[in-house]
């Protein structure tokens, strides 16, 4: 096994051309060492531009979960509040028979409030959940 001069990989001896880089080792003679040069870093610009192309126009998975998980702190957020807003209250309306009258009372619903806790805690819990795993792809993808 030997390496190849371009790519500094290890391919067989026997090979006419290396096939990472796809370099012919006939061409590779002492006259022609200046073009055999040139040709080397044509070969490691195009992978480098090859490379970044492919990483700039690509959304990895860890971006994916890093905007489920922002949309999701939002929509529990916004649940919380409107079951907070609807059902944090009761408006009772009793009715007296002494005095021939009635009146209005508001009561705190607490299932309305722990309802509300709940879509949070749910919410909270999903947003880290999605985070960690989306910094373990991030990890995995670099």
């Amino acid at each position: 096994m030997v390496k190849c001069p371009v790519c500094k990989k290890e391919i067989n001896e026997l090979d006419e051309s290396c096939p990472y880089c796809h370099i012919i080792f006939d061409d590779m003679i002492d006259e022609d060492f200046q073009e055999t040069e040139e040709l080397i870093e044509e070969i490691k610009e195009e992978n480098n531009q090859a490379e970044n192309n492919t990483k700039d126009l690509s959304i990895c998975n860890a971006d994916k979960l890093n905007i489920m998980a922002n949309v999701n702190i939002i929509i529990s957020i916004v649940g919380a509040f409107l079951l907070w807003c609807n059902f944090s209250t009761i408006e009772i309306t009793k009715k007296y028979t002494y005095t021939s009258g009635t009146y209005t009372d508001t009561v705190i619903n607490w299932y309305g409030i722990l309802g509300g806790v709940g879509i949070l805690i749910a919410g909270f819990t999903l947003f880290f959940l999605l985070k960690t795993v989306a910094d373990i792809y991030w990890e995995v993808e670099k």
